[in-house]
């Protein structure tokens, strides 16, 4: 009931807007005022109450327009939006809560936190990476924008919001010694130590026990300690060895539009979430064999010289 919630009027990159609220923080839901949460994905495009929506599926992203977003295109949108909802507020909104009582809050700022993310991603504020790309090389405002200094919840919007960001980048973040590519991949020598051959690889970045690995040669095993990789083979192997990595339950929500079918004008757009779905994150590595051996070849005449 006190506290300055709302925010300037706000011009973000690729054309989107958010009108000025002097007062409010805006939460959308779908059915009824206490319905599920739902999050705009066409910030400064009208909303009113009482309109009919239709449901779309995944397929909505397929021919998003490009000039709405130039920093991703429809697909990739999607599948950030879709790993933004599997860590954001995915429960009901209700219009009894209040930001005194501390569960209230945490729910208030934890969808807020989340329609900053989508927000993010749909203007273009995010990169394929779920890096930030920063607005004012543009001339334009941040999306953080939106929230206020003085804001109420501030200091919870932004643990939320950092806590997800974090989670999403995460969320396909591969292995250190890996690459996203067979043919970016960095090739790694297997040694011989007397009885086999081997290689012990470090991740740096922490996701080693998020993947398993598999080889296109046969005899290649792979075993786990930590954040230690060890690759280990019997037997030599003649030329390039590809090692692939799959992350294990890669899953995402499924992104649920709600739409009137006009895309960037018409009655405001939003997405809720749907059930999960597959999410692959592959990585890859090449091996080879370390040369060993020598070989003295003594060419004798017939006559013994």
């Amino acid at each position: 009931y006190s506290g300055t919630w709302g925010h300037d009027e706000l011009h973000y990159i690729n054309g989107w807007t958010s009108g000025e609220a002097t007062w409010m923080t805006t939460l959308h839901t779908i059915g009824s005022f206490d319905g599920p949460a739902c999050y705009c994905i066409e910030p400064g495009v009208p909303r009113n109450l009482y309109r009919s929506y239709e449901s779309y599926g995944e397929d909505y992203w397929d021919s998003f327009p490009a000039e709405y977003n130039r920093t991703i295109d429809g697909r990739t949108m999607k599948t950030l939006l879709g790993r933004i909802m599997q860590y954001g507020y995915q429960g009901n909104v209700s219009t009894s809560w209040r930001s005194q009582n501390a569960s209230d809050a945490a729910a208030l700022s934890h969808a807020i936190a989340t329609q900053l993310l989508v927000w993010e991603t749909v203007v273009g504020e995010r990169d394929a990476s779920f890096n930030k790309v920063d607005p004012s090389g543009y001339g334009k405002s941040a999306v953080w924008s939106y929230i206020r200094d003085e804001h109420p919840l501030r200091s919870q919007i932004r643990s939320y919001y950092n806590s997800m960001a974090a989670s999403v980048q995460s969320h396909a973040e591969i292995p250190s010694f890996c690459a996203r590519s067979i043919g970016s991949a960095r090739s790694y020598e297997l040694k011989y130590d007397g009885t086999r051959y081997t290689v012990t690889l470090t991740d740096t970045n922490g996701v080693l026990s998020n993947f398993s690995f598999s080889s296109s040669e046969p005899g290649i095993s792979f075993s786990r300690s930590g954040n230690r990789l060890t690759i280990t083979s019997d037997m030599p192997i003649a030329g390039d060895i590809r090692v692939s990595a799959s992350k294990t339950n890669g899953v995402r929500s499924g992104v649920v539009v709600w739409t009137d079918g006009n895309k960037g004008a018409g009655i405001q757009d939003v997405v809720t979430y749907g059930e999960n779905v597959s999410d692959p994150v592959s990585a890859y590595l090449r091996l080879e064999m370390e040369a060993l051996g020598t070989m003295h070849l003594v060419k004798t005449s017939e006559d013994g010289v």
